[in-house]
């Protein structure tokens, strides 16, 4: 079991409200979350990310299998998602604690 505790734009947001959609170029983006995940058990923080500072260099990290951990974590909920996480910018990450950074995109509903 592991403690998430995700901001947007500084302001507190239940995981529930997120999904994970890694995109190159996160579309409409203009967003920026924080995602801390400590673990509460014997497992690591995240299992898909390796121990490590990434700055820059993210692009070797397992973006989709993190947000599928997310995604998981999260789980099904009738509240519709308000945010998708797009990308990980900044990565720190160690076995109890990993704390990722980036941008994401406010849930852009179609008209009709």
């Amino acid at each position: 079991m592991s403690q998430w505790v995700l901001e947007i734009d500084g302001a507190p947001v239940e995981l529930k409200l997120v999904n994970g959609l890694h995109q190159r170029e996160p579309f409409p983006g203009g967003h920026r979350y924080k995602l801390v995940v400590t673990a509460t058990s014997g497992r690591r923080a995240l299992e898909s990310l390796d121990n490590g500072s990434y700055k820059g260099g993210v692009e070797a990290l397992d973006v989709q299998g993190c947000f599928m951990e997310l995604n998981a974590a999260a789980g099904e909920s009738e509240a519709p998602r308000q945010y998708l996480l797009n990308s990980i910018e900044r990565a720190e990450v160690t076995d109890k604690r990993a704390e990722i950074e980036g941008v994401c995109s406010p849930v852009v509903s179609g008209t009709s």
